[in-house]
């Protein structure tokens, strides 16, 4: 009796592994994906800014196809992932599965690293950098075929910059028997460009004192940061009169961009009674 109860209850405990089996096997989810569509996507870099045409962007750029599996079966969840490579033409082409009501893709272009050629007016021939693009997002439906084009853009690694050389005319009233005059020789200017953390600074030693409409001005050529925009930061200096040295502030709240060589900017300080002491 022992003996056919303990076969009849591993009888019954087969039966239950078996319907549990069975149970999971019908629950797989299955997809809508018995259709075909194409993308094609041309890839180009600003990789030359000698020619006012975007190159096409290097062999083996790398991009990252993505769909949600629950546009092939609404209970689904997830997501399908596929990596595309660029080819030698500057394209890349494949061919993708979706449902008859149509899939959406994400196309994920991968940054690159690569030399830019950099314009006629530049101090450097070339400058390397980071070329990143936007993300592409379509809907493909049964046997489209769909065409698109992908833009990289070179941006600046760390704080390296592409320069121009600007030469500037300073000048300022620090003494009252000689009103607007080149700045005196114990002090320097320091420029800040406002799409970094860098300052420049100009020694005095780089000052050259010269003429000009019964003027004199401090000249120096200065070599700044292409296309960004670049202030003059202020300075304390005891303006000399007859009384006595009076501690001024002097400052030019203007700012300036410069795209090329060889450009000329004048500068003078305005400048008002301030106690703070020299930086």
């Amino acid at each position: 009796m022992k003996k056919f109860t303990n076969l009849f209850l591993f009888g019954l405990i087969y039966l239950l592994l078996c319907s549990c089996a069975r149970s999971v096997d019908s629950s797989e989810l299955t997809m809508d994906a018995q259709f075909d569509a194409s993308i094609k996507i041309y890839a180009k870099a600003n990789l030359d800014l000698s020619t006012p045409n975007m190159e096409d962007a290097p062999a083996g750029c790398r991009f990252v196809l993505s769909a949600d599996y629950s546009d092939f079966n609404s209970n689904a969840s997830g997501r399908w992932y596929d990596t595309l490579t660029l080819n030698e033409n500057g394209y890349l082409e494949t061919a993708v599965k979706v449902s008859a009501k149509g899939v959406h893709f994400d196309l994920e272009p991968v940054d690159f690293e690569a030399n830019q050629k950099q314009g006629i007016n530049s101090n450097v021939s070339e400058i390397n950098k980071i070329f990143k693009a936007d993300e592409l997002s379509f809907t493909l439906v049964p046997s489209q075929a769909k065409i698109e084009t992908v833009e990289f853009y070179g941006e600046t690694i760390g704080d390296e910059m592409d320069m121009v050389d600007v030469t500037f005319f300073f000048r300022a009233y620090t003494d009252e028997d000689e009103g607007m005059a080149a700045l005196p020789s114990d002090f320097e200017v320091v420029f800040k460009s406002s799409n970094s953390s860098n300052y420049w600074t100009i020694p005095v030693t780089s000052f050259e004192v010269v003429s000009n409409d019964n003027s004199t001005y401090s000249k120096a050529v200065v070599s700044v940061p292409k296309s960004h925009t670049i202030k003059v930061m202020d300075f304390y200096y005891d303006l000399t009169t007859e009384d006595g040295p009076e501690r001024q502030k002097y400052y030019n709240n203007s700012t300036f961009s410069y795209s090329s060589n060889g450009l000329i900017q004048y500068i003078d300080f305005n400048n008002s009674a301030d106690s703070t002491p020299t930086k």
